[in-house]
């Protein structure tokens, strides 16, 4: 039995969360010569609302477009979607970065992301 009152006020918190936003690796290292280099953005603590993020390249010791194609795009991670791959294109220019203070055997490092990380690359 309820008593005298016959409604009751219910409020329902907003728990879905969109998570954080991150870089499955902080390096990514892919020779020049190869066609694309791999950049995985993982989501992480919530993934109950559809979330979007921008992912672009940046200049380093690496430069677009003799290095690089350019990329920048805004990522749509739906609801429930935990990990985005995205592939940079790589551009094998057959010369030594004037820059780069290694060997020329040394490997490309590459970054993105929308916190403006720097494209490295080492022929």
């Amino acid at each position: 039995m309820l008593g005298d009152r016959t409604d009751a006020i219910v409020a329902i918190l907003d728990d879905d969360v969109g998570g954080v936003i991150s870089f499955a690796r902080p390096e990514i290292i892919v020779n020049e010569n190869v066609t694309n280099a791999v950049v995985i953005v993982n989501r992480a603590g919530g993934a109950a609302s559809e979330v979007k993020v921008r992912l672009a390249t940046a200049d380093g010791t690496a430069t677009e477009p003799d290095d690089y194609e350019r990329f920048d795009h805004v990522l749509t991670f739906a609801a429930g979607e935990r990990s985005k791959t995205n592939l940079i294109r790589i551009i094998n220019d057959n010369l030594a970065d004037r820059a780069d203070p290694r060997p020329s055997s040394s490997p490309c490092a590459t970054s993105s992301a929308a916190a403006a990380r720097p494209l490295q690359c080492h022929d």
